[in-house]
């Protein structure tokens, strides 16, 4: 996955942050590299699948939607909801 995009996302934009700062940061973004498969644990199977075909697959809501036959607002809802999870546990590693 792409996960120093996704990373970025959840973390409102830090990532990019803590490239520009590397002394300062390194630390930070190597263990939030390192948490990543443990919060993505804390995902669905659904969440886990939408993010994947979204960052890794370059496919949108709507895409994703009719590849699953589900409604995009369900789609959205999962997207943003294991967003949330992945930042509420990556936020303590920080």
């Amino acid at each position: 996955m792409a996960t120093d995009v996704l990373l970025d996302e959840v973390l409102g934009g830090r990532v990019d942050e803590m490239l520009l700062d590397r002394d300062a940061s390194l630390g930070a973004l190597l263990r939030l590299r390192r948490h990543f498969p443990k919060a993505a644990l804390k995902l669905t199977d659904d969440q886990w699948v939408y993010l994947s075909e979204m960052y890794d697959g370059g496919m949108s809501v709507t895409e994703i939607a009719a590849v699953h036959d589900v409604n995009k607002s369900t789609v959205s809802r999962s997207v943003n909801r294991a967003k949330k999870t992945l930042q509420d546990y990556l936020q303590f590693c920080l």
